[in-house]
């Protein structure tokens, strides 16, 4: 993580001073490319430093720690560009990640896991990590179940927009507004239920938002005005930071440390290029049906998610975590 953000920081003094537009996308590329290293490595390391018994609520206090810096992220990036420039804003952003990596200087090292795996080159450990996910059913099935759920929201949040103005019919406020909503929902959701996912160890936390918010994106597609739509996206704002932390919380307690970067690597993965995929196709049935099929589509997609997911876990007699055999090397 260290590493990630200090190339980053780099890589933002390099974009302050950057003016041709290919310059522009191979740093845009390679500072999206730090994230994608800094962030499994994040979710792997907090078990390691959390105790147990309020790894939930940990997760939860970093999941609206970082919705809330979205909102204010885009609101003090705009405030510095007023004031000191593009230039200046990405000094500012070079030096947050420098911040950054000098408080996780202070965070202490975890001990090494115990390990019957041997140090192994990349590709080596990379292939152990894919043995693992395929050897375990639960895990297996719930990088399906994600899958499914980034092909229904990847298109649908880009679309807000689209459905906001040709169907609920709003304006540019009122979109601000739905937007707001959301962006509350997924910042008090943790806050608000958090300690349940230390309490209780039930599926519902997990799936049940993948229902509710499958039926606000159906409901969405059929109704007009503001106020109802947005408390319907507070409550989708909730019910997707819930269940992202439940999400979490249940591979850091499955996944044995020494697997856990390669497994949240690849549910990272997945949900990347799901999300691509989800951007693409949701133009395409937008253009070709409407935004309002394009809705419904999704909340099924959702409903579905949810439902597997819920199947998968009744199937799961225990949530032990247990290493599958390796190959030797």
């Amino acid at each position: 993580m260290i590493t990630a953000d200090l190339a980053r920081a780099a890589l933002a003094v390099l974009m302050s001073q950057a003016t041709a537009i290919p310059a522009i996308y191979a740093l845009a590329f390679g500072l999206a490319l730090g994230g994608v290293f800094h962030g499994p490595a994040y979710q792997s390391l907090v078990p390691a430093v959390v105790p147990g018994r309020i790894l939930g609520r940990a997760n939860a206090l970093t999941w609206s720690t970082v919705q809330s810096t979205h909102v204010l992220g885009a609101a003090l990036g705009g405030s510095a560009i007023a004031l000191v420039g593009a230039s200046g804003a990405f000094l500012l952003n070079a030096a947050t990640f420098l911040l950054s990596a000098l408080l996780l200087r202070r965070v202490p090292e975890p001990a090494s896991p115990t390990s019957t795996v041997r140090q192994t080159r990349l590709r080596a450990e990379a292939r152990q990590g894919v043995e693992f996910i395929r050897a375990d059913p639960v895990i297996r099935q719930l990088l399906a179940v994600q899958l499914l759920a980034v092909l229904s929201v990847g298109g649908t949040g880009a679309l807000l927009i689209v459905l906001a103005t040709q169907q609920l019919g709003v304006d540019e406020r009122d979109f601000g507004l739905l937007v707001a909503a959301l962006g509350a929902g997924a910042v008090i959701g943790p806050l608000l239920f958090g300690r349940l996912v230390d309490r209780l160890d039930s599926p519902v936390l997990l799936f049940l938002p993948y229902l509710v918010r499958g039926v606000i994106d159906a409901a969405l597609a059929f109704l007009t005005g503001f106020w109802v739509p947005a408390a319907l996206l507070l409550l989708y704002g909730i019910n997707t930071s819930t269940g992202g932390v439940a999400y979490t919380t249940l591979l850091q307690r499955r996944v044995p440390a020494e697997y856990r970067g390669r497994v949240f690597s690849a549910f990272n993965m997945v949900w990347q290029a799901g999300r691509l995929a989800s951007l693409a196709l949701a133009g395409l049935v937008a253009d070709v049906l409407s935004v309002q099929a394009l809705y419904v589509g999704a909340g099924a997609l959702l409903i579905l998610a949810g439902l597997l997911g819920l199947r998968a876990m009744r199937q799961s007699s225990t949530a032990t975590t247990r290493t599958p055999p390796l190959r030797q090397q």
